[in-house]
């Protein structure tokens, strides 16, 4: 299962970039290495990660209108609806996301999983989950490019966003998901 990575997804993506950084309703807890949103248009929280590090989001129902144009887009592009949509922000190189799937039970995983990045070059490295020594191979998230994650790849893989190896400046990804 190979995802896909398209430069230059979206236009204007410096703008968007200073955009969201400057405007989202972005909450930071705890020690979390980034600040993050939810966006979901029935209402319905989301659960991530596992206890006791689980943390519950209840979705902001009325969308931003900057990532709703972008998820009209990728509706259009891709034939499905996009109820979700989880946003990250990382202010340097020091911000990460640890390995991970998007595989709540909540996620309809028949629909690809989006990531639209914006501002600073980063990299999402990707593995498989049951090869003891798999190979972790990395792809660019460059600004205003779309990485895909075919259908059923979260029940296949991990992915994350690790530290930058150098200085770097502030990264914002869209997450569009399907809902069940």
């Amino acid at each position: 299962m190979t995802p896909t990575y398209v430069e230059n997804a979206v236009p204007n993506a410096e703008g968007l970039f200073e955009y969201f950084w400057e405007n989202l309703p972005w909450e930071k807890r705890g020690q979390t290495p980034r600040r993050e949103v939810f966006y979901n248009e029935s209402g319905v929280p989301y659960t991530y990660g596992v206890a006791p590090y689980d943390r519950t989001y209840i979705p902001h129902t009325a969308w931003d209108p900057q990532v709703a144009a972008i998820k009209a887009m990728a509706e259009k592009e891709f034939g499905c609806k996009f109820e979700a949509c989880f946003i990250n922000g990382y202010a340097d190189d020091h911000d990460s996301l640890q390995w991970h799937a998007d595989d709540s039970e909540t996620i309809d995983h028949r629909r690809p999983i989006l990531v639209y990045s914006f501002g600073a070059e980063r990299e999402i490295w990707v593995k498989e989950n049951e090869a003891p020594n798999t190979e972790k191979v990395p792809y660019p998230l460059g600004n205003g490019s779309l990485f895909v994650m075919p259908p059923g790849m979260q029940q296949t893989h991990k992915h994350r966003i690790p530290k930058h190896s150098a200085s770097c400046g502030g990264r914002v990804s869209l997450t569009f998901r399907g809902l069940l």
